[in-house]
């Protein structure tokens, strides 16, 4: 069903596939297979020195990528059925508009999502492991983050929200729904702006350093 597969699983030399440049010594350097009608799974790893992945535009029902040789990643449009997405190792991963994500398994430095929906029955984030996670654009059901920095702007949940903070927090232009837990540590800084949270709890200490404004509802009683 690809658009463009030319010599793929066939006898030709890894430079004639379709989409694949190679290194000096015939290492897979760069896939490029964007906007070629990918379908179904897609599984990469073991390649030793992999610089860079473009499957954008695509119709993926689940992404499994392990690799330390990429810096950054991209998904831009192209994962479908509320599918799940599993990334293991670049510094960097952005996922950006995508209609229907699932779940998401992804261990990095900074993930960056924009512009995506989340399927209703999913927790999206619960087993992500980065130190700063930036969401804008975006809608969920069910939100839980466990990192150092969160940004969370332009955004919404409709049932849960529950996050762990230990550094940085700012929510911005946002709305969270029905069940809002939040955790953090004493020496962050938290900053709301333009942000709704329905039925906030809050752990017990109270001690780090909280901005907010007088249009934010739902929180200046949680610091009485």
């Amino acid at each position: 069903n690809w658009t463009n597969n030319d010599n793929w699983l066939s006898d030709k030399p890894l430079n004639e596939w379709y989409g694949l440049t190679l290194t000096e010594d015939g290492y897979v350097k760069s896939i490029d297979l964007a906007d070629n009608n990918l379908t179904g799974e897609f599984n990469l790893n073991a390649l030793k020195k992999l610089q860079s992945i473009n499957i954008s535009n695509n119709a993926l029902e689940s992404i499994n990528i392990t690799t330390h040789t990429i810096n950054s990643i991209e998904l831009i449009n192209c994962i479908v059925d509320y599918g799940s997405t599993s990334i293991y190792g670049p510094k960097l991963v952005t996922i950006k508009d995508n209609s229907e994500i699932g779940s998401l398994n992804i261990e990095c430095e900074t993930l960056i999502v924009d512009n995506c929906n989340f399927g209703e029955t999913s927790t999206p984030f619960s087993s992500v492991n980065a130190t700063s996670v930036l969401i804008t654009n975006s809608t969920m059901y069910n939100c839980g983050l466990n990192n150092d920095y969160l940004t969370f702007e332009n955004s919404k949940t409709t049932n849960t929200w529950y996050c762990n903070t230990n550094i940085q927090a700012k929510l911005i232009n946002s709305y969270c729904s029905v069940i809002c837990s939040w955790d953090f540590s004493e020496s962050a800084t938290i900053i709301v702006s333009n942000t709704t949270l329905f039925q906030p709890e809050w752990n017990e200490n109270k001690t780090g350093k909280y901005s907010f404004t007088t249009n934010s509802d739902g929180w200046a009683k949680m610091f009485e």
